[in-house]
């Protein structure tokens, strides 16, 4: 089966997704330690700090998918691109914990509609093959970007010296703003059409949820973040090196391999994937992340520190396989399910879960681990990967097969053409 090829518009989405997230890569481990080591805020209060952008992030997001589907999700990008700019600008000048919150809460009101829009841009911009191939290799250079910017954050900074952390959020500044810019240049994303005739019914949050399988797909999505993306992202540091006993580097070198992992499948899994059904890919993804977590609650058990070590490197590896699966699955499906209309709310619908998910897990998490029953944590985390799987399995049944399985489409010129090797990465 030949590879679809993707248009012009989604490779220049593609570049603003490496821009945006090379940017991110600078500052995504540095913040916490910004605001405490170098500007002096105490920890306590940096962990509250830490909540913001999940708690605003939760407020934004729905009004976001309104405005994305009556103006068009990349106008809501880039004016979220736009404020994240300024919101890194203003991250230079903190040395306050309220100047902080004031940066953080643009910082959350610029990433809550950010993912949601970009989902509901890209979806507009492909669809069938071309679709699922635009997820997995956007998901590819998102981590391959991320995993760059972090390498060279690692070699830039110092905690003696501020200067070298304000150059990190300037870098994510000029990234975000080159992203806007880049967005900009596509060929603008059709907004739904409105009928205003008498007794027609406005679109809202309501028409998405009264669609069985897009209630579904968002309860198995909001599971997919609290035991997946928000634990790892808590949890990981917290077990490793609370209860495991592993250093803070080997949790870097963890992350790194999960990166490595996913840059390297991605590809891959995506021609495993090629004319099997969507669901297939979520019930694969639950079984994989439980195995994960499992072989993550055996670190703590071994004598040996080395073992441990390898423990959870494995398991951050694995768990990025696992991630290969979700990419091309769960954001094509649901722009599959949503009418025109709704796209938008769809998106930050399932957006917001994650929202919602980085929110409770942090306190989730350090809780078990405090209390010392983090394998108990450990194990709801793997009976709710399984309890994924099982209601993707129901889901499967309750889908046509052209809904589940990606097909090729060409409804627009720029869509449907065909090449013979991989894109260049983003």
């Amino acid at each position: 089966m030949p590879t679809v090829a993707l248009s012009t518009p989604v490779r220049r989405l593609m570049a603003a997704t490496m821009a945006n997230c090379l940017g991110t890569g600078f500052v995504l481990p540095i913040v916490l330690i910004y605001l405490h080591r170098v500007r002096g805020i105490p920890l306590s209060t940096t962990g509250l700090l830490m909540a913001i952008p999940g708690v605003i992030g939760l407020i934004v997001v729905p009004l976001s998918g309104a405005l994305s589907d009556r103006f068009g999700a990349r106008q809501v990008l880039v004016v979220a691109q736009l404020v994240l700019s300024a919101a890194e600008i203003c991250m230079i000048f903190v040395h306050t914990a309220g100047w902080a919150a004031a940066a953080l809460v643009l910082r959350g009101a610029a990433m809550g509609p950010t993912f949601p829009a970009f989902n509901t841009l890209l979806g507009s911009l492909s669809e069938g093959r071309a679709q699922q191939r635009a997820f997995a290799i956007n998901f590819t250079i998102v981590n391959a970007a991320i995993g760059v910017g972090g390498v060279v954050g690692g070699v830039i900074l110092d905690a003696h010296h501020p200067w070298t952390f304000q150059i990190m959020f300037l870098g994510d500044a000029i990234g975000t703003a080159l992203a806007s810019a880049i967005v900009l240049s596509i060929r603008n994303s059709k907004p739904a059409v409105h009928d205003e005739s008498e007794g027609a019914r406005p679109a809202s949050y309501r028409q998405v949820l009264a669609r069985p399988s897009l209630r579904r797909l968002v309860f198995i999505t909001l599971l997919l973040a609290l035991c997946g993306y928000a634990a790892l992202d808590s949890g990981l540091p917290a077990y490793a090196n609370v209860v495991a006993g592993v250093s803070p580097q080997v949790v870097a070198w963890s992350l790194s391999a999960n990166t490595l992992v996913i840059v390297v499948c991605q590809l891959v899994v995506l021609r495993l994937l090629r004319g099997r059904r969507r669901t297939l890919a979520i019930v694969i993804v639950g079984l994989v992340w439980c195995g994960s977590w499992l072989l993550f609650g055996l670190s703590a058990v071994p004598d040996s520190h080395t073992l441990r070590e390898v423990i959870v490197i494995a398991f951050s590896a694995i768990f990025g396989f696992g991630e290969c699966f979700m990419s091309p699955s769960v954001a094509p499906l649901v722009n599959t399910l949503a009418a025109d209309e709704v796209r938008g709310r769809a998106n930050a619908l399932t957006g917001g879960v994650y929202s919602l998910a980085f929110v409770v897990s942090p306190a989730i998490s350090a809780a078990f681990i405090s209390a010392g029953i983090g394998g108990v944590w450990i194990g709801l985390l793997a009976a709710g990967c399984l309890v994924v799987s099982a209601l993707a399995l129901r889901l499967r049944r309750r889908l046509r097969p052209e809904h589940d399985v990606a097909t090729e489409t060409h409804l627009d010129d720029d869509i449907a053409t065909l090449e013979s090797g991989a894109i260049a990465n983003r």
